[in-house]
C-alpha cells in the first residue's frame, strides 16, 4: 500500500526473509490484497539459530528449498494473473551442480524472475561478481535480475546484454552505503531499472529514486571531466533517461516489456494521475511534465492510482482494500475485517513495531553486526575501522 500511495503499480518483491512455511503464502496474500501487480520472489528457507545475535542458516538444497515454492507454483499466478511467482537466490557460491539443479527446477515450473543480490568491491575482497558467477555456471538468461550490481567487473554489462538479463539499482540505499549505482552508466542503461531497498529508513517514492540517481550520475560525469581537465556545457544524463529506467526499464526487468510501464493500446491499465496544480508542480508540469515528475513531485502529488483497471488511490487518498485469500493463507483472527482502510493497516503496523521492539530488548546488536559481516563474507582485512 505504501508503493501504491507513492504511484508505483508494479514490483518485483525480492523477499529475503523466509522464516517459515507460512511466510510465502502470507506475503503473496499481502501483495494480492494491496492491489499491486507483482512478482513475488521467495528466498530459500532461513532458520534463526540464536535470536539474541541474529545467527541464521539458510537451506539451499534444491529439494528442501523448493518444497513450499513448488506447491505455490502449481497454482500460480494469483489474483487473476496480477501476482506472479519468482525466486531469490542469494548464495551464488554454491557448488555449480547444485546451482544448476536449483535453476533448472525453477525454470521447469515457470519462475517468472530469478533475482539475486550482487555486490563487489573491497568490502567483498574483489570476489567474482554475481554476473560472472551465473555466467560461469551457464545460468544467465532473460529471467535473471541482479539487484544493485555495484562495482561491476569488466565485461559484466556485455554478459548481461548477451543474455538479455537485467539489473535493478536502488539509489537511496546504495548511495547511503557509498556504492555508486550503475543504472545510468552508458553500458548498463539499456539493461537497467530502478528499485527501492530498505523501506525502514528511506522513502519508497520512485521519482525520489530517479532524482537521486540522476544528480549522482551528473556529479560523477563532472568529476570525470574535471580529472581530464575539461568541463561540459551540458549536465549529462537527461530526465527522460532516468524516467525511462523507472517505467519501461522496470517493465523489461519484470519480463513484461510492452505490457506495463507505458501508455499504449494493448497495454495493461496501470495508470498514475499527478496533480499538476499543486504548489510544487504548478507551471513546470505545463512546461515539461517529465521534468515535473522527476525533479519536482512528491507523494502528495500522486492524485490517482489505477492498477489493472481498478482504482486504488483517489483524491490523494488510499482506498480500502479487500482481503485476498490466494493462495489460502494461514487462519486469521475473526476480529480482522474482510475490508481494511489505511487506518486499520496503520494500527497493525504500529502494533507490530511494538512487538518487534519488545522482542529486541535482549539482542546484542554488536554481536549481530559481526554475524552479518561474516554471513556476507565481507573482507575484514580491508575494513577502515580497526575494531
Amino acid at each position: 500500500m505504501e508503493a501504491v500511495d507513492a504511484g508505483t503499480t508494479s514490483v518485483v518483491d525480492h523477499s529475503s526473509l523466509n522464516l517459515g512455511i507460512e511466510y510465502p503464502p502470507t506475503l503473496i496474500n499481502a501483495l494480492a490484497t494491496s492491489g499491486l501487480r507483482a512478482v513475488y520472489c521467495q528466498c530459500v528457507p532461513r532458520t534463526i539459530l540464536e535470536e539474541d545475535s541474529l545467527n541464521v542458516t539458510d537451506d539451499h538444497a534444491p529439494e528442501s528449498a523448493l518444497r513450499v515454492w513448488k506447491e505455490l507454483a502449481e497454482i500460480a499466478p494469483f489474483a487473476d494473473g496480477r501476482v506472479h511467482l519468482g525466486f531469490a537466490v542469494d548464495n551464488l557460491y554454491l557448488p555449480t551442480g547444485q546451482l544448476q539443479e536449483l535453476y533448472t527446477a525453477l525454470r521447469s515450473m515457470d519462475a517468472k524472475i530469478i533475482t539475486s543480490h550482487g555486490a563487489a568491491g573491497k568490502a567483498f575482497g574483489d570476489a567474482p561478481s554475481a554476473v560472472q558467477l551465473l555466467n560461469n555456471a551457464g545460468l544467465l538468461g532473460p529471467d535473471i535480475l541482479i539487484s544493485h550490481a555495484n562495482f561491476p567487473k569488466d565485461g559484466d554489462a556485455g554478459l548481461l546484454a548477451t543474455h538479455d538479463a537485467s539489473v535493478s539499482s536502488t539509489p537511496n540505499t546504495e548511495l547511503q552505503m557509498g556504492y555508486p549505482p550503475v543504472a545510468l552508466m552508458p553500458e548498463f542503461r539499456p539493461l537497467a531499472s530502478l528499485g527501492v531497498d530498505c523501506h525502514s529508513w528511506g522513502s519508497g517514492f520512485m521519482p525520489g529514486q530517479m532524482r537521486l540517481l540522476l544528480q549522482h550520475a551528473r556529479t560523477e560525469r563532472s568529476h570525470r571531466l574535471e580529472k581530464e581537465g575539461k568541463w561540459s556545457r551540458h549536465v549529462g544524463p537527461l530526465v527522460e533517461d532516468v524516467f525511462n529506467l523507472g517505467t519501461i526499464g522496470g517493465a523489461r526487468s519484470m519480463g513484461m516489456a510492452g505490457q506495463i510501464g507505458q501508455i499504449k493500446v494493448g497495454a495493461k491499465a496501470d495508470l498514475i494521475l499527478f496533480d499538476t496544480k499543486s504548489p510544487s508542480m504548478l507551471a513546470v508540469a505545463q512546461e515539461d511534465p517529465v521534468s515535473a515528475i522527476v525533479l519536482h513531485s512528491s507523494e502528495r502529488d500522486v492524485e490517482t492510482v489505477i492498477v489493472d483497471g481498478i482504482v486504488r488511490k483517489e483524491g490523494g487518498a488510499l482506498l480500502p482494500v479487500s482481503l485476498a485469500d490466494v493462495p489460502p493463507s494461514p487462519p486469521r483472527s475473526i476480529l480482522i475485517r474482510p475490508q481494511l482502510e489505511w487506518i486499520d493497516v496503520m494500527n497493525g503496523v504500529l502494533d507490530s513495531r511494538k512487538r518487534i521492539k519488545d522482542k529486541a530488548q535482549g539482542m546484542d546488536f554488536k554481536v549481530a553486526e559481526e554475524r552479518v559481516i561474516d554471513a556476507f563474507n565481507m573482507n575484514r582485512n580491508t575494513m577502515h575501522e580497526t575494531i
